[in-house]
Order: structure tokens, then C-alpha cells, then sequence
């Protein structure tokens, strides 16, 4: 037996009335508030970072003002964020202390209450980090004319490649990098490294007995950061002497910058403080000719000391003639 289910007479709702509100729109205010706005005045001391969370230093000064704070009393702010409270009271003479769990608001707050910098040396470190800037950005093929005046420097000076001299003499060494290496080498720094070493170049230069410590070094040096150096030599002389020798090589359209001869310097200062430090600049020349730097370090500035080309030869091109003129050299 089938059951139908019965069909529900249909139901009709009634029609629910709707009325339309309107909210009159808020008008904005005419004048913006600068109450909540970092004054120009204040953008020195605090807009150097990017930090979303914080408010005006002005604030400060006026909450300390209509609290009556003095230098008798003390602010505690436990959640100090940039310092903007701390570095406030401190310009007004009140005591404060404040508690950050962020490390890089931490690192404002502790950065804007260093009040004791010397203005010439942060200026020195300042010219140190554009100077380092500028030559990577050479090193990749990029050049600017257009140098902040407060990063300007004269002629001659760090901002300037090392360039070899095209009226000095050059010597010819016997040949003896191995025929494979040659055949297979780049036009690079590595390819200037691997002929200094098989032809003992930095030992002939030098005067010194010289072995190669460690290629391509990256290192950090305190108050400069990362520093690298192509390749670090040490020697003994017949004095028993011990030296240190960073090496900076450049091949290619590559130049030379006294920024790492400085920062050469450091390494030394850091790692081999018991050793004599004669850093070396390597640069390859047309004609497959070798030119070496040394450099000598006087009240804070470099300065090469010594220079020399080498043009490595097939034995038999090293001629009566050109022994004969060395042998002069040697006895001027």
C-alpha cells in the first residue's frame, strides 16, 4: 500500500516593511591633528630607523611637563620599544630607565643613548663604510660621479683605484707555471694567484722565504665587520723574522682599492698581532705583464712603499743582456 504524504497547504508570510536608514557622513576635520606627527626637529634623533610601533618624542615633553617631573624623581617605561620615553627624560634631565624584549628596538634605544661619539671618528667609520661601498660597486662595473659631499674625498685618496706605473721597469722571470695550468687558466685574480705561487713571485719581491698559509680567507675584524683577502702568505727571513702577508690580487678590468690594504692592515692587527705585516697588491698589466705592490701603513693612512714588475718568460728570453742589466740594477 502506498501512502502519499499529504501536501501542505501553502502558507503566505506577510511582507515585512523595511525603512532605510541614513547616518549622517563624518566630515573631515578641516585642519589635520599634529599631535600623533615626529616634528622635523625630532627626525634626527629618531626617524634614522624603521619602526611602525612607536609615537612622538613631543608627547613626552609634554606629559613630563604637565606631571611636573624633575631631576628628583624617575620614569619607568616597561615597554620602552625604541627608547623614544628614555632618550626624552634624558634631554630633560630626568631619570629613566626602560625594558625591551625586541633585539632591534633594543638596538635603538641602547644606539640613541650613546651620547659620547666622537663626531670625527664616526665620520672616519662612515667614510670607511662608503669607501668599501663604492668599491664593490666598481668591482661590479658601476660608477658614480655624483658623491654626497659629506662623502667627498680628494683626489688620490681611498675613493681612487691603485693604479700601477707605466714608466717602471719591468723583469723578466723564468717561466714556471705548469703548461696545463696556463692552458686552462682564466684572466682572474685565482689565475694571478696560482702564477705568484708556482713562480714564487711574493718571495722574489719580498726577499723573504714565503709559504701560502690559506687561500681566499673571509674573517671578521672587531669594529669593522667582514673583511676577505684573496690570499695570506707567511715567511721567514735569514734573521728568523716571521711575516704575514695578505695579498689582494685583481685581474680582468679589476683595480686595486686602498680600502682593502686598510682593512689587509686589520686582519694582521687581528689574527698575527706577534707578526710583521707587509700586505701585497697583485694586478695584472697589457702584455701579460705583473705588477706588486708593497704598502706601508703611517697615522692612519696608506701608502705604497714599493713596486715592481715581473713578466713571466720562457727561459731562453732571459737574455745575457737583461742579466747584465740587473746586475746593475742591484748595484745602484
Amino acid at each position: 500500500m502506498i501512502v502519499e504524504q499529504p501536501t501542505l497547504p501553502a502558507l503566505s508570510l506577510p511582507k515585512q516593511q523595511t525603512q532605510a536608514h541614513s547616518f549622517p557622513r563624518r566630515q573631515p576635520e578641516k585642519t589635520e591633528r599634529e599631535d600623533n606627527k615626529l616634528k622635523m626637529s625630532d627626525r634626527a634623533a629618531h626617524q634614522w630607523y624603521r619602526f611602525v610601533l612607536s609615537f612622538p618624542p613631543h608627547l613626552v615633553r609634554d606629559y613630563a611637563r604637565k606631571f611636573g617631573l624633575n631631576a628628583r624623581q624617575q620614569v619607568l617605561d616597561p615597554f620602552c620599544g625604541t627608547g623614544t620615553t628614555v632618550v626624552e627624560c634624558k634631554k630633560l634631565g630626568i631619570r629613566a630607565v626602560g625594558l625591551e624584549s625586541n633585539p632591534i628596538a633594543c638596538f635603538a634605544s641602547r644606539t640613541k643613548l650613546q651620547w659620547n661619539i666622537d663626531p670625527q671618528e664616526l665620520l672616519q667609520h662612515a667614510l670607511m663604510v662608503a669607501d668599501a661601498a663604492n668599491y664593490r660597486l666598481e668591482r661590479d662595473g658601476y660608477f658614480d660621479d655624483s658623491t654626497p659631499r659629506l662623502l667627498e674625498r680628494p683626489i688620490g685618496k681611498k675613493g681612487k683605484p691603485i693604479q700601477p706605473n707605466a714608466n717602471l721597469a719591468m723583469t723578466k722571470v723564468p717561466d714556471a707555471t705548469p703548461g696545463i695550468v696556463t692552458k686552462y687558466a682564466f684572466n682572474d685574480e685565482q689565475a694571478l694567484l696560482a702564477r705568484l705561487r708556482y713562480n714564487r713571485l711574493v718571495d722574489i719581491f719580498t726577499g723573504v722565504t714565503c709559504y701560502s698559509l690559506q687561500n681566499h680567507l673571509r674573517t671578521t675584524v672587531p669594529e669593522m665587520g667582514q673583511v676577505e683577502t684573496d690570499e695570506l702568505y707567511v715567511g721567514v727571513d735569514k734573521k728568523g723574522s716571521h711575516y704575514v702577508f695578505p695579498i689582494q690580487a685583481k685581474g680582468g678590468t679589476d683595480k686595486l682599492n686602498v680600502v682593502q690594504i686598510e682593512q689587509d692592515f686589520a686582519v694582521c692587527a687581528h689574527k698575527f698581532p706577534g707578526l710583521i705585516c707587509r700586505p701585497i697588491g697583485a694586478q695584472f698589466m697589457e702584455g701579460g705583464v705583473i705588477a706588486l705592490f708593497e704598502f706601508e701603513q703611517s697615522n692612519g693612512s696608506v701608502s705604497i712603499s714599493s713596486e715592481k714588475h715581473y713578466k713571466l718568460v720562457p727561459p731562453e728570453e732571459v737574455t745575457d743582456a737583461d742579466l747584465k742589466n740587473y746586475q746593475q740594477r742591484t748595484a745602484d
